[in-house]
């Protein structure tokens, strides 16, 4: 999924990269900044920010939903470690069945964790489907929402979500 998006247009910061940033930041429209989860950045360092964008970002917190971004990145996470888990049991079903000393015992064990481990995989994965499609942080008078958004736009926005949220954690 995330290999889908183009890194070059990923914008992440640390606290002292955004205060840094914040002169370019400033210039950007409320729509653009509304694409990051303004919420979790300290407000000590939200201080340091320029006036301009912390007013910007004041007026953001008006609009704000109840997306969880903490919750959604804890689900990226988990379908990553899902995806993990799969590769793994695919391994060790691929081993037991080119082991001519396996019993069927074992190769019927080795396909049973095989097809949990791809269940449990593809559920996580149609969650953060799912969950990417209705994300929205901020809901702005008359802003399309990320449903109506083209796909690239969205996987964009979930990306920045989630790298502003763990550069924040």
């Amino acid at each position: 999924m995330w290999n889908d998006f183009p890194t070059e247009k990923a914008i992440m910061f640390t606290g002292e990269q955004l205060v840094a940033g914040a002169n370019a930041l400033k210039d950007l429209t409320e729509e653009q900044l509304a694409k990051y989860d303004w919420e979790q950045i300290a407000s000590d360092t939200l201080a340091q920010l320029p006036e301009e964008l912390q007013e910007k970002i004041a007026s953001l917190r008006q609009y704000a939903t109840e997306f969880d971004a903490t919750a959604y990145k804890e689900l990226i996470f988990k379908a990553a470690d899902a995806k993990k888990d799969t590769i793994t049991k695919l391994k060790d079903l691929q081993l037991v069945n080119d082991n001519p000393q396996a019993t069927t015992e074992e190769k019927q064990q080795a396909q049973i964790e095989y097809n949990a481990a791809v269940t449990v995989e593809a559920g996580l994965v149609q969650q953060s489907n799912e969950a990417q499609q209705s994300m929205q942080m901020y809901a702005l008078p008359g802003a399309a929402t990320p449903a109506a958004a083209s796909p690239s736009a969205a996987r964009a926005m979930a990306s920045a979500a989630v790298l502003l949220t763990a550069m924040c954690l």
